[in-house]
């Protein structure tokens, strides 16, 4: 990709470039970042899932030869009378053929550049297609559903609350509740002894299990003898 791109731009054109790049994570990688600076690339990469927003071929092209290659389509099939609608890869290709012809491609892009503030650099025209991507797209005057008002009310009011008032350090603490009961020295010492008499018995049952298993040994042994 840095090679290409690298290749189409003439060598009277100052380094470095700016490379504008889709912002998915499978576009790039540290051979792509690599192959960039090689070439004197800079790459700026574009907010992911907004490219119908902010990307220039997604703002003024991909649409249009979309519709054109929808509308061809829609043409070939009418013309099939006997309702197999199965399109040839000679066919298909034909028809992308005719779309690109027909979309005014190098126009548009032009028109897209100009459309998301890339170029000539438009700040406004930036700021404008950033609102879109935060409504994704949704005109302005369309009132959000309950469920998204509700998500932005939980949001800003539930996950966002805001800590309760620490307390004085002079108050007098609570004592933890362990089983039903408060965790007093008593308790702790009876948690103690408890603990150490599980402790012993563990230690107990391990010995029994090493007796036990040299018992078996023994018996094996004298099997086999």
């Amino acid at each position: 990709m840095a090679t290409v791109f690298a290749d189409a731009v003439p060598d009277a054109v100052q380094r470095p470039l700016v490379l504008i790049l889709d912002g998915c994570a499978s576009h790039y990688s540290a051979k792509v970042v690599d192959a960039a600076a090689h070439f004197s690339i800079l790459l700026v990469f574009l907010l992911q899932n907004g490219t119908h927003l902010l990307q220039p071929l997604g703002v003024a092209v991909f649409s249009t030869l979309k519709n054109k290659i929808r509308n061809l389509i829609g043409e070939l099939v009418e013309e099939e009378d006997s309702g197999y609608y199965s399109i040839s890869k000679e066919d298909a290709i034909a028809v992308a053929g005719m779309a690109w012809r027909g979309a005014k491609i190098s126009r548009n892009i032009e028109r897209g550049f100009k459309a998301c503030g890339l170029y000539p650099l438009s700040l406004v025209k930036m700021g404008s297609r950033l609102d879109a991507f935060a409504r994704n797209g949704a005109p302005r005057h369309v009132q959000l559903a309950a469920w998204l008002q509700m998500r932005e009310i939980v949001h800003d009011e539930v996950l966002t609350h805001p800590a309760p008032p620490h307390k004085d350090s002079s108050t007098k603490r609570k004592r933890v509740s362990v089983g039903g009961r408060l965790l007093t020295h008593d308790v702790l010492q009876e948690l103690g002894a408890g603990k150490a008499k599980r402790s012993s018995g563990a230690r107990k049952k391990s010995k029994h299990v090493q007796l036990c298993v040299s018992t078996w040994c023994d018996i094996i042994e004298s099997v086999l003898v």
